[in-house]
């Protein structure tokens, strides 16, 4: 669950910023435990923007701002027929 949230969080970040891509490669760490119950705040940015690509990177942080799992991407540009 934890590596499909933070992909979610890098195609939707990706999307609202009107990059329309899907994922190619994630490479997920995990640093602590992810509990059932806890408050977790989770943060993504474009790291670069190419011609067909575009890096993204994405955290988990807790309530102490410790970050508990993190990720990097490379999403592919696909062409949407408006």
């Amino acid at each position: 669950i934890v590596s499909t949230v933070l992909d979610e969080a890098m195609g939707k970040l990706a999307f609202l910023l009107g990059l329309y891509a899907v994922t190619s490669t994630i490479s997920v760490k995990l640093k602590q435990p992810t509990l059932v119950g806890r408050r977790y705040l989770i943060i993504g940015e474009i790291v670069e923007e190419q011609e067909k690509i575009v890096i993204a990177r994405a955290w988990i942080e807790n309530e102490k701002k410790e970050i508990v799992a993190r990720a990097e991407s490379t999403l592919v540009k696909i062409k949407i027929d408006k």
